[in-house]
């Protein structure tokens, strides 16, 4: 249960005095995926598929994330490289900017898990930085698409944890409770010579 849980959090860390039991080990070790035949190929297969990976590195981390992009890419639903724009006179170039938090470009595909990140649009409604959710579409202006280096109108994600009015109709669509229009968002920076605004995907 939760305690038996949290004790293992504590003891993982390796403190003076706290290390993992036996027992511990083993139960933490029963649920790798390759362990004694417990999970099937398909189980395999929908866990990877369903699971949330965590990485020691941001490197490690992208380079899961776009091996996972290119995996979904496909003719039907080919990937969107996203770029931010930027506008001002600031000589701090990127320094300005956290690539975590308001990043140069961005890459969606509709299927892709997703993040907000850097942004907390309605915290109250579950749209903060972290927020998770799964991209359902990208939406451009008529007429544009990402090849014209244009942001897009918005993309829509269908957010987990959000608690807000519906964008869509309720008798019509359920199923789209969650679903959000995340627009294109501003951030400014004042440095050396000026300001720039850079808008971008959060």
């Amino acid at each position: 249960g939760q305690d038996q849980l949290r004790s293992i959090l504590s003891n993982v860390r390796g403190l003076p005095g706290q290390n993992l039991s036996e027992e511990q080990i083993q139960l933490l070790m029963s649920y790798h995926l390759n362990y004694d035949d417990r999970f099937s190929e398909e189980d395999v297969a929908e866990l990877k598929k369903e699971s949330i990976y965590l990485f020691a590195t941001r490197d490690d981390r992208d380079k899961y994330n776009m091996s996972a992009l290119k995996r979904d890419n496909s003719e039907e639903q080919p990937c969107a490289r996203i770029r931010a724009q930027d506008v001002g006179r600031c000589r701090c170039s990127e320094s300005c900017w956290s690539e975590d938090r308001s990043p140069k470009s961005t890459f969606f595909c509709v299927g892709a898990r997703v993040k907000l990140c850097g942004v907390n649009l309605m915290p109250q409604w579950g749209l903060y930085h972290g927020s998770m959710g799964v991209v359902k579409d990208i939406v451009y202006a008529k007429g544009e698409g990402p090849k014209m280096n244009k942001l897009p109108l918005y993309v829509l994600v269908d957010i987990w944890q959000y608690t807000g009015p519906p964008f869509f109709d309720a008798e019509k669509h359920p199923d789209r409770s969650t679903w959000v229009p995340i627009p294109p968002f501003k951030t400014a920076c004042f440095g050396k010579g000026g300001g720039n605004i850079r808008t971008y995907m959060p």
